[in-house]
């Protein structure tokens, strides 16, 4: 499986890719690192812990509330 389908920018993936990536996740030991890493970082592309971009989009504002409510 191509990496590219992972990272690809998501209006690019067509919905059986996204698909394809979220299944692979289901299996993957790392998923929760890889949620963390995509909403720490704000990853606005691909598939990352699985879940997509757009699935992605409105944890990003509520990690940032967070922060800004803890420091």
């Amino acid at each position: 499986m191509p990496s590219e389908m992972f990272i690809s920018p998501e209006r690019e993936m067509s919905l059986q890719q996204v698909e394809a990536a979220k299944a692979v996740c289901g299996d993957c030991m790392v998923i929760d690192d890889c949620l963390t890493y995509a909403i720490t970082n704000t990853v606005r592309d691909g598939v990352w812990g699985g879940l997509s971009a757009d699935e992605l989009a409105p944890l990003y504002s509520a990690w940032q509330t967070q922060r800004a409510t803890v420091a």
